[in-house]
């Protein structure tokens, strides 16, 4: 099969699925969340050697994110670390309510210095 000079490369290299073939994910994608956080902590466990030390995944991610230096990864570091921290008003609107005096507004000509 020869390319068309037309046709851009990345489509003239593809091949159709057929019986058998290698390339079937077999198993298919994770069907609930609980699959992906299993399969998530069984890659996260997996120990790996870096700088002649042995770590796991999640410790080189963890500590990955304590040294960058992007905000997003040092606040998920210590969301992970320390917890959320709470993001909850501490008044309820319903405990609230305004009340308007009108009796002692000031108006621009009560400024005024008396001749």
């Amino acid at each position: 099969m020869t390319a068309d000079p037309s046709t851009p490369r990345k489509y003239s290299q593809l091949v159709p699925f057929v019986p058998g073939d290698p390339r079937i994910n077999r198993k298919g994608r994770p069907k609930t969340i609980d699959a992906v956080r299993k399969l998530a902590q069984s890659i996260g466990e997996e120990e790996t050697t870096a700088s002649g030390e042995t770590f796991t995944q999640i410790e080189l991610i963890l500590r990955d994110w304590a040294k960058s230096k992007s905000f997003e990864k040092q606040l998920a570091f210590v969301q992970y670390a320390y917890g959320k921290v709470p993001d909850h008003v501490l008044s309820d609107a319903r405990d609230l309510s305004i009340i308007v005096n009108w009796d002692k507004v000031v108006t621009h000509d009560s400024h005024a210095i008396p001749d």
